[in-house]
C-alpha cells in the first residue's frame, strides 16, 4: 500500500513538474519574440521631421525668455528629450515644482486627436493652439499645429506652474512660437 501511495505521489510531482516546464518553456515562436524585443523598440523610432535635437531645442529658449513663466531664481538646467526619436526639452521653472516640456509628436492620427481631444483652441504664431486641458488649473497640455507644420506631426507643450490669469497655456505662448521659429514651422 505504501508503495501504491508512494507512486501516485511521485506521479502527481511529475506531471506538476512537466506542467510548470511546459508553461516555462519557449517555441520557436515564443524565442523570436523575446529577441524581437530590441527590434520592436527601434521599430517605434520615429524618423524627425527637423534636423534639431534635443540639446538643439534647449538652446532655443533663453532664461530671459523664460523668465515670465518663472517664479524666482532656477539652478537647474533644461534636459533634453527623446521621445522615439523625437527631439523634445524640459525646462525648470522653479527649482522645486514647475516646468515648461516643448517636444516634437507624431501620434498615430493627428486629426483624431485634435478633432476629440481638445476644450479650447487659439491662434499662435501661422497655426492654432489645441488646448487639452481647463484653463485655471495649475497644469496645461496643448498640441499646436502650423501652415509649415510637418504632416502627421504636432508640437506637443506641457507646462506645469502658474499663471497671474489662470491660463497657464496661455502664458507660454512666447516661448512655445520661439520654439516653433527655430524648427521652421
Amino acid at each position: 500500500m505504501r508503495t501504491a501511495a508512494k507512486a501516485s505521489v511521485t506521479a502527481v510531482a511529475t506531471l506538476i513538474a512537466l506542467t510548470i516546464g511546459a508553461c516555462g518553456d519557449s517555441s520557436p515562436d515564443d524565442a523570436s519574440q523575446a529577441t524581437d524585443t530590441p527590434a520592436a523598440s527601434t521599430e517605434t523610432q520615429r524618423e524627425s521631421p527637423t534636423t534639431l535635437t534635443g540639446q538643439d531645442m534647449c538652446a532655443v529658449l533663453t532664461d530671459d525668455d523664460l523668465a515670465p513663466l518663472r517664479d524666482g531664481a532656477v539652478t537647474n538646467a533644461p534636459e533634453p528629450t527623446d521621445d522615439r526619436g523625437l527631439p523634445g526639452c524640459e525646462w525648470p521653472l522653479s527649482d522645486g515644482y514647475g516646468e515648461l516640456k516643448v517636444e516634437v509628436f507624431q501620434p498615430v492620427d493627428a486629426t483624431v486627436i485634435l478633432e476629440n481631444a481638445v476644450l479650447s483652441e487659439y491662434p499662435i504664431a501661422g497655426g492654432t493652439v489645441y488646448q487639452q486641458t481647463e484653463d485655471g488649473q495649475s497644469s496645461c497640455r496643448a498640441l499646436v499645429k502650423t501652415a509649415d507644420t510637418p504632416d502627421g506631426f504636432l508640437l506637443r507643450v506641457l507646462v506645469d506652474g502658474d499663471a497671474d490669469d489662470g491660463s497657464v497655456c496661455r502664458s507660454a505662448i512666447p516661448q512655445t512660437e520661439k520654439v516653433l521659429q527655430a524648427l521652421g514651422w
